[in-house]
Order: C-alpha cells, then sequence, then structure tokens
C-alpha cells in the first residue's frame, strides 16, 4: 500500500484553493465542524473533486430557499387593530435614552409600551455577553431601540402593500 505523504493540513489547503476559484463571486464558508463531517464519509484516499463536491453540496443546503410566504390579511389587519387599540395608537416613539418606547395615549399624552431590554448582555463580562464599553452598549440599544419602533409603525404600510398586490 502506497504511504500517504499529504497531512490533513496540505489537504485542507488543496481543498481551500479550489474553492476559493470562485471568479470573484462572494465567499461561501463552511465550519470545521461541517468539513470534518465531510472528511469522514470518505476513506483514507479521496479525489479533491469528490470533497470540492460535497462541500458545495452542505452549502447548497444551507442556502436553499425558503418556502413561500402567505400572509393571512384580514387576521393581520385584526391583530394590529387589537394591537392599536391596547398600545394606545398606531405610532410608537422612542425615548431619547434607548430604554422605552411609548404609545399615544387613549385619554391624551403618552403611555409606556414596554423597555427595551438586553443592557446586561451587551455590556456584561460574563458567559455570552457582548462586553461592549457603555457607548457601544449604548449605540446598540439605540439601534434596537429603533428597529423595533420602526417595524411597529411600518405595519400599517405593509398591510396597503400587500393590499395593492392583491393578497398573498
Amino acid at each position: 500500500m502506497e504511504e500517504n505523504k499529504h497531512t490533513a493540513a496540505d489537504r485542507v489547503e488543496a481543498i481551500t484553493s479550489l474553492i476559493d476559484n470562485t471568479g470573484g463571486a462572494e465567499r461561501e464558508w463552511i465550519t470545521g465542524d461541517d468539513l470534518y463531517e465531510i472528511m469522514t464519509t470518505f476513506d483514507e484516499r479521496a479525489d479533491v473533486s469528490e470533497i470540492a463536491a460535497k462541500i458545495n453540496q452542505r452549502i447548497a443546503l444551507r442556502t436553499t430557499p425558503a418556502p413561500a410566504l402567505s400572509v393571512d390579511l384580514a387576521e393581520l389587519k385584526r391583530l394590529h387593530t387589537e394591537a392599536v387599540k391596547y398600545l394606545g395608537g398606531p405610532n410608537l416613539k422612542p425615548d431619547s435614552y434607548g430604554l422605552q418606547v411609548w404609545g399615544e395615549c387613549l385619554k391624551g399624552g403618552d403611555s409606556h409600551v414596554f423597555d427595551v431590554r438586553g443592557w446586561g448582555e451587551l455590556t456584561g463580562r460574563g458567559h455570552g455577553a457582548f462586553g461592549l464599553s457603555e457607548d457601544e452598549g449604548m449605540a446598540a440599544q439605540r439601534a434596537r431601540q429603533a428597529y423595533l419602533v420602526a417595524a411597529w409603525n411600518s405595519v400599517p404600510a405593509l398591510i396597503a402593500q400587500i393590499e395593492r398586490m392583491g393578497g398573498v
């Protein structure tokens, strides 16, 4: 039996160079665990093109398009109308600190709707925390708050677009 003179690192380098020849297309990445799982399916010897084919197959499984989305427009409208009743108005607004979201109170003025949580996750130093500085944490908190407010405030436009499209 012929001795295999190539190390695992040589094989990974050969596979990487084969995959990286994408002609300028966006690069696809595969995890080390995925690569290990693929490599264990081969006996002692494998052609690099066979390995590349399996890697491309694994990447293709990851990028399979989601099934078409269907929306029950009547239910979306009903849920939005009910939520507007309880939240006090169709438009939410952020506070200046990135901590709370407010709505229009049915009795006039503003009404607290919800708190934007996650400060400990953003600035904490423990397991699973991001360890951001206070400035970075505040920027992330404000971005999260802005996203939630924009998502809620865009629901009427989403409903109108679905109606223009004749429903989905």
